[in-house]
């Protein structure tokens, strides 16, 4: 549940008390530091939410086509690994300490992996590792846009791809009180994870890692740390990813919409680079009657 229209951050020019204020209300939930990979921060031991497995969810769950659906998702979920070195912008000449985290991420189209930008920022490694696979494959970036939080990965090795299905998006906004299934590899366990809300609102909000204001959906899917980059299901198409929570709230997670998802992606096939979300030369103020 881990969280200026530029392609890079730029911390330096944000000032000491605005970025720890906005990034105390919107909890991004992963970067955090591990030694093993069942090791659970002392943190999050208070507030972290129960999550289904993904057998009891199948066991429970009595539509044919949910069922189908779901297990065509599972095998096009993955688990991030990046192991990073954060900048030191007060003292750039000094080095802070590595720091090892994990995100999920999932298949779409041309053999890239979408995910979050925070879970891979100032990143020195990356691997990817399948659903009920061991094995670890190098990543590289390909495509990131900080200000959406959204990063396009992709795996050289040819055997990665071995029986993995692209996921497609879905054309609509899903509505309020809608339901909506987040698949992804949160803490408390190596296995996936699966869990089930509703849309509780869509809104505009900031997005913690880069402090824009953009649109999101709000959802009371128990999300934890780890989610971040996973994909939200609506039937048997994606209408958006998990990327950040309410640190003060409990069952308020948010997704990054479909809409912003498919403007990075047809911005990318355009121009074959990301350019950014359009820059309005003129500023607002909202106004009370």
């Amino acid at each position: 549940m881990e969280d200026n229209v530029q392609l890079e951050d730029d911390p330096a020019s944000l000032t000491d008390d605005l970025l720890p204020s906005i990034r105390d209300q919107l909890d991004l939930g992963d970067g955090i530091e591990v030694d093993h990979e069942q090791q659970q921060p002392k943190s999050l031991q208070k507030q972290q939410l129960p999550t289904k497995t993904v057998h009891s969810l199948l066991e429970t769950e009595t539509d044919p086509d949910a069922i189908e659906s779901l297990e065509l998702v599972l095998n096009s979920v993955v688990k991030v690994f990046c192991t990073s070195i954060p900048c030191n912008f007060y003292l750039p000449w000094q080095m802070k300490r590595q720091v090892a985290k994990t995100a999920s991420g999932f298949i779409i189209k041309n053999r890239w992996i979408l995910s979050n930008a925070h879970a891979i920022a100032n990143a020195s490694s990356i691997r990817i590792r399948k659903h009920g696979d061991a094995k670890k494959y190098p990543a590289r970036i390909l495509y990131i846009a900080h200000e959406c939080d959204l990063v396009i990965m992709t795996v050289d090795d040819n055997k990665f791809w071995d029986r993995l299905e692209p996921l497609t998006f879905s054309n609509d906004i899903p509505r309020l009180q809608e339901s909506i299934t987040i698949v992804g590899f949160p803490i408390g366990g190596d296995n996936l994870s699966v869990t089930k809300g509703v849309v509780s609102r869509v809104v505009m909000s900031t997005y913690s890692h880069s402090l824009e204001f953009l649109l999101t959906i709000q959802i009371d899917a128990a999300t934890n740390p780890g989610n971040s980059g996973g994909p939200a299901i609506q039937g048997k198409h994606v209408v958006g990813m998990s990327f950040q929570g309410q640190a003060q709230a409990q069952s308020v997670s948010y997704i990054v919409p479909v809409s912003v998802i498919q403007h990075v992606l047809d911005d990318i096939e355009l121009h074959n680079k990301y350019t950014a979300f359009p820059i309005m030369r003129f500023y607002s103020q909202s106004m009370e009657n």
